[in-house]
């Protein structure tokens, strides 16, 4: 099966150089013909990919250990379900679904592009086939999945058993939707700077895509936080660890397009933001995947260290030369052309863009300092973990907070007067927030400011609902004809949601570490805790070590907690904490066993409180589905033309 796997790959890679040389030709010498051919060749390549795919599937599935890439990510014992997934799991695979995925996205858009101008698909489609090349180049030359092993093993290494967890087969495959779905936006920008077409046109074909991409990063990352909360057994979702970072650094750039390409839309300004912006949330994520697959910044989430971070780099040199060459030849072109006013829309989303990429800088500093540190001194220097919330805390509020302001003002220059009129309701319910807030006991500073500027948007988006439903004869024809702001305000909606769950979980949670005994009672603030024995039990391919903890609030029972130790058959030698918790609107109640005697029924737990979490979660979900409500909408004949008109 390697070997066949292994000449299809290759097939790939020829076929995707020659489909990118016949679409270059096609657009220097405008033959339909040509343009006909490439799509056929590349259509080839597309299939070749697919069934590269699969057989390495059908060899993870199958166990086919003469494969070494099968042997060092599957056993025996191994779930289906870890099995299929080990495609992502280790690096020459990820670098294969990457192709795949690059593949099938190149697909939908010779499907979606037919009635484009020869000249403008000939870019398009070279600028594909060109990626397909660069990772076809990577999957054959540097990290072959099918590369074979000179003897069989009776048996692999097995999954890493962090990643035998529900959330992390979801996580990967999520983010690299939302990476690769770049690759799309980005050819239609190279498109539009090479056919000198400076209209919305490309920002309209590639809207859907910003939009795929947008929603996929949002929930790779807060699936991967997820994951990292419910597996890794310390009681927290993010720790800006280098590939956690990696992957919010295009979030970041990515809403900043999203924002701007409206009003490139609708009102032809902020033309060169458009451009620029697409360039750098496409080159993040390039270089979310040189993160991870470099080594060359140590993290919990990255491959070991290797070569084939300098081919991102050259990658990520050339794309960009070139990209900002061509932004320079049309730069008056992209100026725009009026003074730009503030106290507008246009200004609140210019505003927006800057604080978006000054975010996106801090980050980015504090994730390659070590990298670049070493690089020229010979020491790595790293930042501390508190660096990352002094600096980002300020941005991200200053966010939150222009949001609402964008949510309440309309297109065109503002009086100062009639600016500051449509803040008066939101400012009073902010001060009336923050004093309730402290109220209540709240009162560290950082956390009452953020809720204030929670509640100054969460009121401006309540007015803007207001607005939508207004001159509304019913509930549907806004569903139906303002979709562009219904879905802005559930999208903001979710923003919210998740701020005030990650503000109250990250300033106010509560921890304690004990050692307790079989049939003991523990009281943490209004819980009571009944511990029970340890249990061992045998699965598949590990054995469990569990706690039994009966939670009972004020005297009454709640739940049941099982948190657990696992050791695993590929990895005797190590255990694995599982965690527990029981959810509650107000908050999560969070069990870790970190230790225990069997003889002596003793074990070591950690409880921590993590209140208002569960609003991060469903915030994401609010998030994900203001974003497809948007999609949906565009799929509508004429939508996408019509809905610059609900900006407003």
């Amino acid at each position: 099966m390697g070997l066949s796997g292994n000449i299809f790959q290759v097939i790939v890679l020829l076929l995707s150089a020659v489909s990118a040389g016949m679409f270059i030709y096609s657009y220097k010498e405008r033959s339909e013909y040509y343009m006909k051919l490439g799509i056929n060749i590349l259509k080839a390549s597309i299939v070749s990919v697919t069934i590269a795919s699969i057989i390495l599937i059908v060899a993870l599935v199958i166990s086919d250990f003469s494969i070494e890439y099968v042997a060092r990510y599957t056993d025996l014992s191994l779930p289906l379900f870890y099995k299929i997934s080990g495609l992502w799991a280790g690096q020459a695979g990820s670098l294969l679904f990457w192709l795949l995925l690059i593949g099938l996205f190149t697909y939908i858009e010779i499907i979606r592009l037919k009635k484009q101008s020869l000249e403008y698909k000939s870019v398009v489609f070279a600028v594909l086939s060109l990626s397909m090349v660069f990772f076809g180049f990577l999957c054959v030359f540097e990290q072959n999945p099918f590369k074979m092993l000179d003897f069989i093993p009776r048996n692999g290494q097995g999954l890493n058993p962090m990643l035998q967890n529900p959330g992390m087969v979801i996580h990967p495959p999520t983010l690299y939707i939302g990476y690769v779905g770049f690759n799309i936006v980005i050819a239609h920008a190279f498109a539009a700077l090479i056919t000198n077409d400076f209209s919305n046109t490309w920002i309209k074909l590639a809207r859907a895509w910003t939009i795929i991409t947008w929603i996929f990063l949002t929930l790779g990352i807060v699936i991967g936080g997820w994951w990292a909360y419910v597996e890794l057994g310390w009681g927290g979702y993010w720790a800006w660890d280098p590939v956690e970072n990696a992957s919010l650094l295009p979030w970041l750039t990515a809403t900043a397009f999203i924002h701007t390409s409206m009003i490139y839309s609708a009102k032809g300004r902020l033309k060169a933001w458009g451009f620029i912006l697409a360039l750098i949330t496409f080159e993040l994520t390039i270089f979310g995947t040189f993160i991870t697959r470099s080594g060359v910044i140590e993290s919990v989430h990255s491959f070991s260290k290797d070569s084939i971070g300098n081919f991102f780099l050259i990658f990520m040199g050339l794309s960009s030369i070139i990209f900002i060459y061509l932004l320079y030849r049309h730069r008056r072109i992209l100026a725009d052309e009026a003074e730009f006013k503030y106290f507008s829309r246009e200004g609140v989303f210019f505003i927006a863009n800057w604080l978006f990429l000054a975010t996106t800088f801090v980050v980015l500093f504090g994730t390659v300092l070590p990298w670049f540190s070493e690089m020229f001194t010979g020491s790595k220097s790293t930042v501390e973990l508190s660096y990352f919330n002094r600096v980002s805390l300020p941005f991200f509020s200053a966010i939150i907070l222009l949001s609402g302001v964008g949510l309440l003002i309309k297109f065109g220059n503002h009086t100062v007067s009639s600016f500051l009129k449509v803040l008066i309701i939101p400012t009073v319910a902010m001060v009336v927030a923050m004093a309730v807030f402290v109220g209540l006991g709240y009162t560290i500073p950082s956390s009452v400011i953020l809720i204030g500027f929670m509640a100054f948007s969460l009121t401006a988006l309540i007015i803007r609902k207001w607005q939508l439903f207004k001159g509304s004869s019913s509930i549907l024809s806004v569903l139906k004809y303002k979709n562009t702001a219904l879905s802005a305000v559930i999208i903001h909606f979710g923003v919210i949601l998740m701020a005030f769950g990650v503000t109250m979980s990250a300033f106010y949670n509560k921890e304690t570490d004990e050692v307790v005994i079989q049939d003991s009672t523990l009281q943490v603030d209004q819980y009571e805790l009944k511990i029970g024995k340890i249990v061992e039990k045998r699965y598949d391919n590990f054995n469990a070590f569990y706690l039994e903890i009966e939670v009972l609030e004020d005297g009454k029972f709640v739940s049941y907690a099982y948190p657990e130790m696992r050791l695993y058959d590929s990895r005797p030698e190590q255990y694995f904490a599982e965690v527990s918790y029981y959810s509650m609107v107000k908050g999560d109640l969070y069990f870790i066993l970190s230790g225990f005697d069997l003889e002596k029924s003793e074990a070591r737990i950690q409880i921590i409180f993590q209140p208002f979490i569960g609003f991060m979660w469903v915030g994401c979900a609010v998030m994900s589905l203001g974003g497809f409500y948007t999609l949906m909408r565009f799929r509508k004949k004429g939508d996408i033309k019509g809905s610059e008109k609900t900006l407003e």
